[in-house]
């Protein structure tokens, strides 16, 4: 479970967002598209605790799995289905059955 509460983030002048209340249930899957610029990033990094917010509250349940793909990819060892597999266990029986 993922909750976000009123949540308000700005750098310096520039707001990125205010007011975002947000409720993710166990197991349900979320992808967040917009603009450059309009805060996709700096969200996700807030609900993993990189990010401090001006005001409001974010949950993340204990054990929760929260997965930021970054626009530019780091090489590691695996394919990128092999990191895939690894940050969802559905994917892990998807890949058996393939």
């Amino acid at each position: 479970m993922i909750t976000l509460q009123n949540v308000h983030k700005q750098f310096g002048p520039k707001v990125l967002f205010q007011g975002v209340n947000f409720h993710l249930k166990p197991g349900e899957k979320v992808g967040l598209v917009g603009e450059n610029g309009m805060g996709k990033t700096t969200l996700f990094r807030v609900i993993l605790g990189l990010e401090p917010v001006e005001a409001g509250q974010v949950t993340v349940r204990k054990g929760a799995q929260v997965a930021l793909l970054g626009q530019e990819l780091e090489s590691g060892p695996g394919s990128l289905l092999e990191r895939v597999v690894l940050g969802d266990p559905h994917f892990r029986s998807v890949k058996e059955d393939m």
